[in-house]
């Protein structure tokens, strides 16, 4: 861990000779912040003595991460960082969210896109969906046709608001709809004839 220097060559000087802290990312994937996570974290700090000899140490620091975090939440570790003899630093983590391959975080909401074939937005569909609590449910459609881009939002299947234990944000499901490359005169012939109905 990088350790500050002494302050510049006046000796009045006192901001400069104070401990500064140290900031360090903390990397955590969206299920970690949904469902919350122990993480131990070793650090090295550098401790310079009275004759000018530096020692480093090793230490295991550990953050537990609440569900509902967000980026940008700091968690402090007063005076565990290096000490060049002004005072020990402290130690600040970051928390940096890993982008996720299904879902988007927007807030307290929770944002995903499902395909849907050409036969599944006309005529209805149920499909799977898994959350970050590793529970699975079903988003389904059988009542009207879903336009492209068409959005449905269900309430309290998002991110854990941390502030307030117990209640969630929303997901919000954008619907993507796969249009065939080709049809054959056949099928042109009975999609005009359905339609005409």
């Amino acid at each position: 861990m990088g350790g500050f220097g002494h302050g510049g060559g006046h000796g009045n000087n006192i901001s400069a000779r104070r401990p500064q802290e140290v900031t360090r990312p903390l990397a955590c994937t969206l299920e970690e912040l949904y469902n919350g996570c122990t993480k131990k974290l070793k650090v090295t700090r550098r401790t310079r003595s009275a004759a000018g000899n530096i020692t480093p140490s090793e230490k295991v620091l550990q953050v537990n991460v609440k569900p509902g975090w967000k980026a940008g939440t700091k968690i402090r570790f007063n005076k565990e960082g290096d000490n060049m003899g002004h005072g020990a630093q402290d130690i600040v983590f970051v928390v940096e969210e890993k982008p996720h391959s299904v879902f988007k975080r927007d807030g307290d909401d929770l944002k995903v896109d499902v395909t849907l074939t050409l036969d599944e937005a006309l005529c209805g569909f149920k499909k799977p969906l898994q959350l970050l609590s590793g529970k699975s449910i079903f988003v389904s459609n059988s009542n009207s046709v879903v336009q492209p881009g068409q959005t449905s939002r269900m309430l309290n299947y998002g991110m854990p608001i941390s502030k307030h234990p117990g209640k969630h944000g929303a997901l919000i499901i954008t619907y993507n709809v796969k249009f065939p490359t080709t049809l054959s005169l056949s099928q042109k012939e009975k999609i005009r004839e359905a339609l005409a109905e």
